[in-house]
This record gives C-alpha cells, sequence and structure tokens, in this order.
C-alpha cells in the first residue's frame, strides 16, 4: 500500500511561520534590555532599578494608657532607596487576632490602623489594648527597599 500525503494549506504553513518567528523573537530579546535601552523619561519612572534590599527594624509594643493611643512603628530605608511595600510580624508570642480572644467584652488586644509605605521607608499604627496580651510583645516592621530615580506623589497622611 502506497501512503499519499496531502499538501499543507496556506493556513497550516503560515501559522508554522508566526510560531517559529515567535519563539526566536522571544528568545533574541530575553536578557537584553537593560535601563540605558529605556528613554530618559522612562527611566525616571520605574519604580526598582537594582536589587531589593531588606530593612528590617524590632519593637517592643510597650503599654497603652487607653485603647484610642496610637502607636506608630516603623523603618526607614538607606539612603537614596525607596520602600515599595513591607509590613510587620510578631516575633515572640503572637497575640491572638482582633475578635477571637475568647473573653466575654470582645475587645480585641490589637488592631492594626493602617499599614504603608511612605517613600523613605514604612509605617505601621495599631492600636494596643491596655492590660491585653499584645503590650509588651515583639514586632518587627520591615520593608522592601529598592533604588529608584524618581517620586512622584506624597503617600496619605
Amino acid at each position: 500500500m502506497k501512503k499519499r500525503f496531502r499538501r499543507p494549506s496556506p493556513a497550516l504553513l503560515l501559522s508554522l511561520v508566526a510560531v517559529v518567528m515567535a519563539v526566536t523573537g522571544t528568545a533574541m530579546a530575553a536578557g537584553t534590555l537593560k535601563l540605558a535601552d529605556f528613554e530618559g523619561t522612562s527611566r525616571d519612572r520605574l519604580a526598582g532599578t537594582g536589587v531589593i534590599q531588606y530593612a528590617a527594624q524590632p519593637y517592643d509594643t510597650g503599654t497603652s494608657a487607653k485603647f484610642d493611643d496610637i502607636h506608630t512603628y516603623t523603618v526607614k530605608c538607606e539612603l537614596a532607596k525607596k520602600a515599595t511595600s513591607g509590613g510587620f510580624k510578631w516575633t515572640d508570642n503572637v497575640p491572638p487576632k482582633p475578635g477571637n480572644q475568647g473573653t466575654t467584652d470582645k475587645q480585641p488586644d490589637y488592631q492594626v490602623l493602617d499599614q504603608y509605605p511612605n517613600g523613605g521607608g514604612y509605617v505601621v499604627r495599631m492600636y494596643i489594648r491596655p492590660g491585653g496580651s499584645a503590650e509588651h510583645q515583639h514586632l518587627a516592621v520591615y520593608a522592601n527597599c529598592v533604588k529608584s530615580r524618581q517620586q512622584n506623589g506624597v503617600p496619605p497622611s
């Protein structure tokens, strides 16, 4: 028996050429893009041009006279670096999450008010209940810091 192959359709040939071009174009572009390849105005707008560095600052939460007192914990990036993100972590005993204390008063031992990057670092603000399990606990505030050529805008106050 003799097998006959059909002639490929023009659509099949075109699709094969497109796939080959797409794969070789991606391979050629990989690893060749540098900061110098961008226009000057584009370079200024890049948020992170280099290695990410981490900054951390340990704190003791201290005590509170009343629950409405705002406790502020910050970490700063090295000079000429900007914080793009961050957060905090309890480093010793983790106080119960707000609302899960198992007490009858249902008042949380702590409540995170807000947290945000402020350009040169990261800020965490929270309430701490007087006499609660969050008093005198250790936490660390950290930030991801990158070199940035320009920063526009002001963080919310």
